[in-house]
């Protein structure tokens, strides 16, 4: 794809976007590549925090696919797309749940596939007391709804 038909993509889903989300950032995937290595063949830290990308910056590329990290070039992570589903849907859909509450264990085998090779510091560590509020909502409201 040219720049110039690249640009004609940017600009409409920034657009889109801007009318969902409380921010949107145009970022070049070059930009990151510096952090790219902590992802490739290194071991994974045998102690660390669940990462903050999966709660804060899902990242939308120009074609519509939906990554849970800003170092997924190749769309390891890919959640789905914008042409076949809502953000708000993948966001917070079932998958994602799953990798998240993967996360908060410590199971990062169970999470992305790219989340094993990770260092997470890229994206930093979702604090303690986020991972636990968020843990306890999604408790609530699957009690809730089985209730139901």
């Amino acid at each position: 794809m040219s720049a110039s038909q690249l640009q004609g993509c940017i600009l409409p889903t920034r657009a889109f976007l801007r009318r969902i989300l409380d921010a949107v950032s145009r970022q070049s995937i070059d930009g990151q590549r510096e952090c790219a290595p902590t992802c490739r063949g290194r071991a994974p830290m045998s102690r660390r925090p669940p990462c903050a990308g999966l709660w804060n910056t899902p990242m939308v590329h120009v074609d519509g696919d939906v990554t849970t990290c800003c170092l997924d070039e190749h769309l390891e992570n890919k959640i789905g797309n914008l042409r076949t589903h809502s953000l708000a849907r993948l966001w917070h859909g079932e998958l994602m749940n799953r990798w998240r509450i993967a996360h908060i264990e410590g199971r990062f085998a169970d999470s992305g596939p790219l989340c094993t090779r990770c260092n997470w510091r890229s994206a930093g560590a979702l604090p303690d007391e986020k991972a636990q509020s968020w843990l306890d909502a999604f408790r609530a409201r699957a009690k809730r709804r089985r209730r139901d």
